[in-house]
């Protein structure tokens, strides 16, 4: 079943580029205010981009690891709301020695900002030993017993 599954994540990907589905989320690096694109209504009229390298059926327990570039401010409550996704999901989340911020406005600027670059360098080793120690240790993971429950505040 599992293997059915990767296929067809695989053959949906293929079709997804071969009919150029990502041409409709292109973008440049100004944010269009104008209303006029669909994802407008979603955040306001700022671009936003969310990296994903996994189909949402495979993340259970998955290492994850959220990081924000920006140029000035605000990157803490992008930081916040990523991890949450991955918390939502089950995932490990994997962590840094400071939150995963980089600074810089122009391309390849960020480079530049050395203590984001340590902050970058040393999320990559922590991803890399915890990704060696989940495959090392050769116990399946852990099954869920029940089903998430949802609590409903409104009475």
């Amino acid at each position: 079943m599992f293997c059915d599954m990767i296929d067809q994540i695989i053959e949906y990907n293929k079709t997804f580029v071969a009919q150029k589905g990502y041409e409709k989320y292109l973008t440049d690096k100004y944010p269009d205010k104008g209303g006029t694109r669909d994802v407008d209504n979603i955040v306001g009229g700022y671009q936003l981009a969310v990296l994903s390298c996994m189909d949402t059926r495979l993340t259970e327990l998955l290492p994850a690891a959220a990081l924000a570039v920006c140029r000035r401010g605000g990157a803490t409550a992008t930081l916040q709301t990523m991890n949450m996704m991955f918390e939502m999901m089950n995932m490990p989340v994997v962590t840094s020695q400071y939150w995963n911020i980089a600074y810089g406005a122009g391309k390849g600027e960020v480079k530049l900002d050395s203590e984001g670059m340590q902050t970058m360098r040393t999320l990559a080793t922590n991803m890399a030993f915890l990704l060696q120690k989940i495959h090392a240790d050769g116990h399946p993971a852990p099954q869920r017993d029940e089903r998430p429950a949802f609590m409903n505040f409104i009475r």
